[in-house]
């Protein structure tokens, strides 16, 4: 039996809901995917889909805890609710939430497609390791941290992220090929153009993080 909530007149969204199968999974979802579900009793459940195959492959082992997310699937329904919701309005307020429509399909496709994790318990420790598949605009170049030094000694933690004027370049260029943002990149470049351009700002930088 399938337990329906009734969302859609308050949102453009399907009919949601959960279900018990086989009296031990509780899956919750939209209504035709669970009916799914339940017709073909896990035959073609996420385990056949290839992006969770990727993810499964990218870890090694047993686990005793396992994540994975379809982020770019996520991102991009995200962007189609709000592409809905801008097709029933008019005039130039539709411009502006076309540009954030954009810009959220863009982001959808600077992120990876998946994030996969797990967790292990090794030799007294519990262990948490997580793959993505990498983007273009991710540096590929492993290396020790520029920063290490410079960090005091008594430093306690330290993030720090390579090459990262080459990675903000990379995803401007990203957004400035979509037409329905480029007017606001143009913008971008030009407040920039007032302190030394893109590359005199943040072009030049390489290692960045804090401690």
């Amino acid at each position: 039996e399938i337990y329906t909530l009734s969302l859609h007149d308050a949102l453009p969204i399907s009919d949601m809901g959960w279900a018990i199968l086989g009296g031990k999974v509780l899956a919750a979802g939209d209504i035709d995917s669970l009916r799914l579900a339940i017709a073909t009793k896990g035959a073609s459940g996420l385990s056949t889909v290839a992006n969770f195959k990727q993810a499964v492959a990218s870890q090694s082992g047993d686990h005793i805890g396992f994540l994975y997310e379809d982020i770019r699937a996520s991102l991009k329904v995200q962007a189609d609710s709000m592409a809905s919701i801008v097709a029933m309005g008019s005039g130039s307020s539709t411009e502006s939430a076309d540009a954030m429509v954009a810009a959220y399909r863009v982001l959808a496709d600077l992120t990876p497609a998946w994030i996969a994790g797990d967790m292990k318990a090794v030799n007294g420790n519990v262990v948490i390791d997580s793959t993505q598949p990498k983007v273009d605009y991710q540096p590929t170049a492993n290396r020790t941290s520029d920063l290490a030094a410079m960090a005091p000694s008594k430093t306690i933690a330290l993030v720090d992220l390579h090459d990262l004027g080459k990675m903000l370049g990379s995803i401007k260029d990203k957004f400035a090929a979509d037409p329905k943002l480029q007017p606001y990149v143009k913008q971008l470049d030009t407040a920039l153009n007032l302190a030394g351009g893109f590359a005199g700002t943040v072009g030049w930088i390489g290692d960045a993080g804090f401690a």
